[in-house]
C-alpha cells in the first residue's frame, strides 16, 4: 500500500470526520495496520473497508444506472446495492418501476422502505409510474444529478448482473468458497479502472457476461435471514477460464440467445457527451476517436465485421477469447419460478423475433438452465460450477445491514 494512498485516507478523515473509525486510527502506524489487514481480507469492520475505498474517488465516482421492479427483484435488490458498494461504487441511479411493484406485499414494502432509508448520499431512487415509461424500459441517468455529481465512470446494468473482479479460473466447488467467505471482500473497481484506463483516448470498457442458471432451485433460495441469492447459484455456462461463453448446437435444440453467447455491458468513461443520456443495454456505436477496450487493455470492435448480431447495434464487441480480470456474472434465471414469472409477465424492449415473446426471455430458456428438464439435458455438457462470488456472501449481508439499517 503506497504512502500516497495513506495520505489520501487521512485527508478524507480530516475533511469528512472520523465517524465509524476508531480514535486510535488517527495515527499513521495504526492506520497502516488497518490498511494491511483490509488487504488480507481480515478487517473486522466492513465500513472501514468502504471508507478506504472512498479515498480513491478523487476524480469523481463511478455511477451505476439501473432499473428495478419490486415484483421481480425485491429479493435481490438490497444485496445487489450492498455488493456493488463493497466494490467501491457509491453512486446509484435506481429507476424504480412502480408499474410492477406491489406495496401491498409486506416483503416488497419492506424493501421499498429500506431503499428510501438508504445511507448512501449519492444513491438516488427515481420512481416511474407511467405505463409507457415502464414498458419501454426507460432509464436515462438524471441530467441534474449527472451535472452535480460529475461521475468519472458510468454504467447501465441490470439487477441480475454483478460486476466481478477476479483474475483466477473458476472456483470449482461452492463448499470451498463458502468455507472462506467470512474473510472475503471484493477488490476496488475504482483502483482497477484508474490503473487500466489511463491510456489516452479510451472512452469505453467492455465487460463480458457469463450466464448462471438455477443451480437446481425451483423456488428462491435466498431470504432476508440467510445469504444473498448469488451465494446459492453457482452453475454457469462456459469453460473454467471464462474464455468461451458460447453454447454450440442445433438451432432446434439450443435457443438462439443461448447459442449466440451472453453479450456484455459497457462502462463509459468521462467525458460522456450525449452517450450518457441515451439508453445502451449491450452495445454502443463507438466513435472512432475514443477507443473501446477489454478489461485486460486490448482494443475491441474495430468494424461491423466483428459484430455477432448486427441487428442489435452498428457495432458490437467481439466475444473475448482470453481470460479477463473484470466480467459480469449474469444470473439470468434466478430460481426457475422467478424466471418463468418474468418470461410471462415482465416488460422489456428486447423484441427479438427468435424469442417468440417481448419479455427478454422465454419458458424454453428458463428450462434450458434448470437441471432435470429435457432442455437442460441438451446443453448440460456446457455447464460447470463456478462459485466465484460465493465468498462475498457474508460481507454483502453485513454491508446491506449498515446501508439499510436492517
Amino acid at each position: 500500500m503506497s504512502k500516497m494512498f495513506l495520505c489520501a485516507f487521512f485527508i478524507y478523515i480530516q475533511i469528512h470526520g472520523s465517524s465509524g473509525v476508531s480514535s486510535e486510527c488517527l495515527s499513521g502506524d495504526t492506520c497502516g495496520e488497518l490498511v494491511a489487514a483490509s488487504e488480507d481480507g481480515a478487517a473486522s469492520d466492513p465500513s472501514a473497508i468502504v471508507l478506504l475505498q472512498r479515498s480513491h474517488q478523487v476524480n469523481g465516482p463511478m455511477c451505476i444506472n439501473a432499473q428495478a421492479a419490486l415484483e421481480y427483484e425485491h429479493h435481490r435488490l438490497l444485496d445487489w446495492i450492498a455488493y456493488h458498494n463493497l466494490l467501491g461504487i457509491e453512486c446509484f441511479f435506481l429507476h424504480l418501476d412502480m408499474c410492477h411493484s406491489n406495496l401491498s406485499s409486506p416483503e416488497q414494502l419492506r424493501v421499498y422502505n429500506a431503499l428510501h432509508a438508504m445511507q448512501l448520499p449519492l444513491a438516488h431512487v427515481i420512481e416511474h409510474s407511467d405505463e409507457m415509461i415502464c414498458d419501454t424500459y426507460e432509464r436515462d441517468p438524471p441530467a441534474n444529478l449527472m451535472s452535480s455529481i460529475r461521475p468519472k465512470y458510468l454504467m447501465n446494468i441490470d439487477l441480475d448482473e454483478y460486476l466481478v473482479l477476479d483474475s483466477g479460473p473458476c472456483v470449482g466447488t461452492a463448499e470451498d468458497a463458502r468455507a472462506h467467505q467470512s474473510l472475503a471482500k471484493p477488490p476496488s473497481i475504482i483502483d482497477f479502472l484508474e490503473n487500466t484506463v489511463s491510456q489516452q483516448g479510451v472512452g469505453y470498457m467492455y465487460a463480458h457476461r457469463h450466464t448462471y442458471g438455477t443451480s437446481g432451485y425451483t423456488k428462491q433460495p435466498s431470504s432476508p435471514s440467510t445469504m444473498p441469492e448469488f451465494y446459492f447459484l453457482d452453475e454457469r455456462v462456459g469453460n473454467c477460464l471464462r474464455t468461451d461463453p458460447h453454447i454450440s448446437g442445433p438451432k432446434d435444440e439450443i435457443p438462439e440467445t443461448v447459442r449466440n453467447g451472453d453479450a456484455g455491458k459497457i462502462i463509459m468513461i468521462a467525458p460522456f457527451g450525449d452517450d450518457a443520456y441515451r439508453y445502451k443495454g449491450h452495445f454502443i456505436d463507438f466513435p472512432n476517436e475514443r477507443s473501446t477496450i477489454y478489461p485486460n487493455g486490448t482494443r475491441v470492435c474495430e468494424s461491423l465485421e466483428n459484430s455477432w448480431n448486427e441487428l442489435d447495434a452498428q457495432c458490437a464487441p467481439l466475444l473475448p477469447s482470453t481470460p479477463q480480470p473484470l466480467f459480469i456474472n449474469h444470473y439470468v434465471t434466478g430460481a426457475l419460478e422467478d424466471c418463468m414469472k418474468k418470461a410471462r409477465t415482465a416488460h422489456s424492449d428486447r423484441r427479438r423475433p427468435a424469442r417468440g415473446n417481448m419479455t427478454g426471455r422465454s419458458d424454453g430458456e428458463c428450462r434450458f438452465y434448470h437441471p432435470g428438464t429435457s432442455e437442460y439435458e441438451k446443453g448440460k455438457q456446457f455447464m460447470l460450477t463456478d462459485a466465484v462470488l460465493v465468498k462475498y456472501g457474508a460481507a454483502t449481508r453485513t454491508r446491506a445491514a449498515e446501508i439499510f439499517n436492517l
